[in-house]
């Protein structure tokens, strides 16, 4: 078998040089494996202000998608392959404190001894952990007394709710409670007034569920403006898609 001869041309611009030459499969490209991870909706902001001074951020490269209906942000850094060499999502999520209280969900209801138990230890949401007792200890009080006569009809159960609406006057109850939740993530807690209902069955059972309009409100105003804080972060560096 004869040898394959290669010719080179080498300038080595009038000097003497050494020359190497190495024979095989030259290795593949290193593939980039881009950093993806999601987290809190300030994992962005977060991400890219702790390597600012020491990668090479330039405006070309990075990218900040809003989306204010998924109440998300995704920070990309692109690669100068064009692959997307960093993307970080973050998410504004409630609060899981605030989440166990089922406030404002309409499948989230309660026993009188279940929420008792809900506020008996979660009681540090309270202003104070006495004034959480004290609902507590008028909820496990609450007792309710019907006549039979007021078991059968609409009217009956009509009935029923004015006898249950005049206990729950005699021992007390509040019909409102202020609690002291985060609402989002990472954000510290606000104060917040949930209303105590409650609804009577056929057979006289009680359930209990918890409402906050102003909860409500405070969500959709306050998610917009949490995001559009952190989306200023990325003002000199991202190019910004809302």
């Amino acid at each position: 078998m004869s040898e394959k001869t290669e010719i080179f041309n080498i300038d080595t611009g009038g000097k003497d040089a050494t020359v190497t030459i190495l024979h095989g499969k030259a290795p593949e490209p290193e593939l980039i494996r881009p950093i993806a991870f999601t987290g809190r909706i300030d994992a962005p902001g977060n991400y890219y202000e702790s390597r600012r001074d020491k990668d090479q951020f330039t405006a070309g490269d990075c990218v900040l998608t809003v989306d204010y209906e998924k109440k998300s942000i995704g920070f990309e850094i692109f690669s100068t392959s064009d692959q997307k060499a960093v993307v970080v999502k973050g998410i504004l999520e409630i609060d899981h404190k605030l989440e166990r209280f089922g406030i404002n969900n309409q499948d989230q209801k309660y026993t009188r001894d279940e929420l008792a138990q809900l506020f008996k230890f979660n009681r540090s949401s309270f202003n104070s952990r006495l004034e959480g007792m004290d609902f507590v200890k008028k909820l496990m009080d609450f007792s309710l007394k019907f006549d039979q006569a007021f078991q059968d009809s609409d009217d009956e159960r009509g009935g029923k709710k004015v006898v249950i609406e005049r206990v729950i006057k005699q021992c007390n109850l509040p019909e409102t409670v202020t609690l002291n939740l985060p609402i989002f993530k990472g954000q510290g807690p606000s104060t917040i007034v949930v209303d105590v209902l409650f609804h009577v069955s056929g057979s006289g059972d009680v359930v209990f569920y918890l409402e906050s309009p102003e909860l409500a409100d405070y969500i959709d105003s306050e998610s917009q403006k949490v995001i559009d804080k952190e989306v200023e972060r990325f003002i000199d560096i991202a190019t910004i898609y809302r």
